[in-house]
């Protein structure tokens, strides 16, 4: 259960700093970023 939890956290993590990134206009390699965050 805590695990589930934890894996919906971080997806949600992930998502809100994609939406961050694009509405910010960060220039940069968000992919590198996300593969950083998923590991």
């Amino acid at each position: 259960m805590a695990a589930v939890l934890l894996r919906a956290a971080s997806l949600a993590f992930v998502m809100v700093l994609g939406i961050l990134l694009k509405k910010t206009g960060i220039v940069g390699n968000p992919a590198r970023v996300l593969r950083k965050v998923e590991k």
